[in-house]
């Protein structure tokens, strides 16, 4: 089980999300960096593409288990829009444009995931439900390839 301070947050559920988006956030900044050293920004960009995928896949595994076809179906094309972007970055991670591309993808995602798919979920399970699909998320972002 991950240790998390559900407090801040909702539901644990949120607070595993929400953490995994600030991370996402923080390797696209990372990526972005101007290291000076050749390669490491491709390497950084690589890293953060794996990372969203896994996340994608996880999200994709446990939210739309629940949702089925409600909030789910508006929800992919953010995550396959974030997908696409990081892909682009990936094959051009100097690429400043693709950067931003990436940033707005990820927001949007964001936006989505924390703004219309968590509330339905809150209105269809109950606390303790959250906390197993927040540990079932925890699980599969940890057993996707990265």
């Amino acid at each position: 089980m991950v240790g998390i301070n559900a407090d801040a947050w909702s539901s644990q559920l949120e607070a595993v999300l929400a953490m995994d988006h600030q991370r996402l956030r923080h390797l696209l900044v990372e990526a972005g960096r101007d290291t000076g050293t050749p390669g490491v920004r491709s390497e950084l960009v690589r890293v953060f593409a794996r990372e969203v995928a896994a996340h994608v896949a996880a999200e994709e595994e446990v939210l739309t288990a629940v949702l089925q076809h409600d909030a789910a179906a508006a929800a992919a094309p953010a995550g396959d829009e974030l997908q696409h972007a990081a892909g682009i970055l990936a094959a051009a991670p100097d690429d400043h444009a693709a950067q931003e591309a990436v940033a707005s993808a990820l927001e949007l995602h964001v936006s989505v995931q924390e703004g219309e798919v968590l509330p339905r979920l809150h209105d269809k399970a109950r606390e303790k439900q959250l906390a197993v699909l927040a540990e079932r998320f925890a699980k599969a972002r940890e057993a996707a390839p990265s």
